[in-house]
């Protein structure tokens, strides 16, 4: 393996370990809020606890479910793709989509090259500029756009059947 091949492949890994990191965060800080809410319901008296629960609508607790990304829906989306999400639109190959908290996943007949050059030619046109990406290894890659306040990463990964693709929206 060249220098520059092995330089490549240990920064895809660093980036593809930030975006981990990145969909990761919701859960660590739902993960952090629930051991806070256990360690101040041990401190507090039951009576306390129950006046809680009996002045907390309902609608707030089953929403607190709905703020967590649906990870399996992510990775295996199946509804109908939409043709544009955050002012991004979805590439005509796409065959399924799916979105939650945020992050918007399709799967497209296209490979992974398809899809890189679809958005690295788009994007642009759109007013996009781009801030990183790690070089198309044929079974993914990673973009980085910003248009004024707005970020979007681009995460591409061939699936053996074709290419998935998240959008995360910043």
């Amino acid at each position: 393996m060249s220098r520059v091949s092995k330089i490549l492949l240990f920064m895809f890994v660093i980036v593809f370990a930030l975006a981990c990191n990145f969909v990761t965060q919701p859960l660590n800080e739902a993960q952090e809020a629930v051991e806070t809410a256990r360690s101040l319901a041990t401190a507090m008296p039951i009576e306390t606890l129950q006046s809680f629960a009996t002045a907390m609508p309902v609608e707030t607790l089953e929403a607190i479910p709905s703020e967590m990304p649906d990870f399996e829906n992510l990775a295996d989306p199946q509804g109908e793709p939409l043709e544009e999400w955050n002012g991004i639109p979805i590439m005509p190959a796409a065959t399924a989509g799916a979105e939650s908290s945020g992050i918007y996943s399709f799967k497209a007949d296209a490979s992974v090259e398809e899809v890189v050059e679809y958005y690295q030619v788009l994007l642009p046109e759109l007013g996009w500029t781009k801030l990183f990406s790690v070089p198309d290894t044929g079974s993914g890659a990673f973009l980085t756009y910003e248009k004024g306040e707005n970020v979007i990463t681009i995460t591409v990964a061939s699936d053996g059947e074709g290419t998935l693709v998240w959008l995360t929206s910043q």
